[in-house]
């Protein structure tokens, strides 16, 4: 019988192992129908680095997000269908709900709701309002990429 149960949490764990999403799907799968990723290769340990030169040729516009134009970017970007937030190498955030939003005293607008990936060692996925995902207005380059 303990030979049975062992073989039972062996096969468990090896399935679940082998079912277990990798860094480059996960990315892959959240800008599918954004990004085309072609023949590019994507970098198993942060594919958020090999996304950003791809979003920056396909999106047909770009704005880097601050406090003082964050307004005027949210209110051009609401006429795209598609959009996505870089936060340096760390941090992949797609805007799932424009209408959706959240006060943020930090940025001083309605930050929406999206869904993505915070690279803490492992890829962190993340899905609430903006502002809780991408955080405060710092040093940091936060680019809003649009897609038609």
């Amino acid at each position: 019988m303990k030979k049975v149960l062992t073989l039972l949490v062996l096969a468990f764990a090896a399935f679940q192992l082998s079912s277990a999403q990798t860094n480059v799907e996960k990315i892959s799968k959240l800008t599918e129908g954004i990004v085309n990723v072609g023949d590019a290769t994507l970098n198993e340990n942060n594919p958020i680095v090999d996304i950003t030169p791809l979003a920056e040729a396909q999106a047909e516009s770009s704005i880097v997000l601050t406090k003082e134009n964050v307004v005027e970017a949210f209110s051009k970007g609401q006429d795209y269908s598609k959009a996505l937030i870089i936060v340096g190498q760390h941090t992949l955030v797609k805007i799932t709900d424009w209408a959706d939003c959240q006060a943020s005293g930090s940025w001083g607008t309605c930050m929406p709701k999206g869904e993505g990936f915070v690279k803490k060692g492992e890829l962190q996925e993340k899905a609430d309002y903006i502002n809780n995902i991408i955080g405060i207005p710092d040093s940091q380059t936060r680019t809003l990429y649009l897609f038609k």
